[in-house]
């Protein structure tokens, strides 16, 4: 219950949060939608697989790892829910949930890499987290494709040098950064990160630069589905998730 109560609470902050419009839930918007969102975070929750094998669409894409010929459902199955893979199991479960917690906007399939979409016959589509239908996002892993990104937290530090140790040169909030390439190596990983994280450099809107560790920025925010009403009601059509090392 306390959980359920935490997501409705996140959930109503950020329909109030106006984080330049990249964080939101526009959930409410579509009654219908809204109910099968609702079930979803029931799933998740009680972390049902069965159910939520059902709420997925035939037609699933599975970005990332899935070839044309494979069935994406049971890809989907056997990649998170297979014996041997309880741990992408745990990961597939707290990530969903994170998914949630950052909202659902309503994606717009005028963009040219989102003609499938219309080209399928999907009217009305949701992505989550909400700030990569506004295309911030996992950009693959690859440098050159690193542009601008998103911080996802309030008074986030932005420090001098990629450590936990150096000197704080300012905090940001929910604001839109710039990837820094006027440095040396990356990413930089230092002793004192935390396990799995680096630093990314950035350039603030004031011009001042510096590090933000990775647990706070749009770029290293690999999961992201997206829901569509279909001919068969609302279903997740879409499922992104790099394979390791990508």
């Amino acid at each position: 219950m306390k959980s359920i109560i935490s997501i409705v609470i996140t959930m109503l902050f950020l329909s109030n949060l106006q984080a330049q419009n990249y964080v939101l839930d526009e959930s409410y918007k579509d009654v219908d939608f809204l109910k099968f969102k609702l079930e979803l975070v029931g799933v998740i929750l009680n972390k049902d697989k069965d159910k939520l094998l059902t709420m997925l669409d035939e037609n699933i894409t599975v970005v990332n790892f899935q070839d044309p010929k494979d069935d994406a459902k049971k890809m989907f199955e056997e990649t998170f829910f297979s014996k041997k893979g309880k741990d992408q199991e745990s990961l597939f479960w707290s990530e969903a949930l994170k998914n949630i917690a950052f909202g659902f906007a309503i994606q717009k399939t005028s963009k040219a890499s989102l003609e499938w979409l219309l080209d399928a016959g999907y009217k009305k589509v949701f992505t989550a987290p909400s700030f990569v239908a506004a295309g911030f996002g996992y950009s693959g892993g690859f440098y050159d494709d690193i542009g601008d990104f998103l911080v996802l937290g309030t008074d986030v530090n932005v420090r001098k040098e990629p450590s936990v140790k150096s000197e704080i040169v300012d905090k940001v909030s929910y604001e839109v950064v710039t990837f820094n390439r006027n440095v040396g190596d990356f990413p930089p990983i230092t002793s004192d990160s935390p396990k799995d994280s680096k630093w990314y450099p950035v350039v603030l809107k004031n011009g001042k630069e510096g590090y933000i560790i990775s647990d706070y920025i749009s770029e290293d925010y690999a999961l992201s589905f997206r829901i569509a009403q279909t001919p068969k009601g609302w279903k997740i059509i879409e499922f992104y998730y790099p394979r390791s090392g990508d």
